[in-house]
């Protein structure tokens, strides 16, 4: 898949005025980022639960925020 846009032209963009393809490779990237927050999830409730630890400290210990900053 070639990338057919840079971020900041597309962090201009207005909601609404991008191109198909800029769309479609959008939602694509978006979903790689989806999957790879779950799957990072999944390792680290493992983690935990090999330490015999909580999920919420072990982040903490890791430095990531449990509460999402985008939202």
């Amino acid at each position: 898949m070639d990338i057919i846009w840079d971020l900041p032209d597309v962090l201009e963009k207005e909601s609404g005025h991008l191109t198909e393809d800029e769309h479609h490779e959008l939602l694509l990237l978006t979903n790689l980022v989806e999957v790879a927050h779950a799957v990072r999830m999944k390792h680290l409730f493992n983690l935990a639960a090999l330490r015999g630890t909580d999920i919420l400290p072990l982040m903490q210990s890791f430095g990531i925020n449990h509460r999402a900053e985008y939202a």
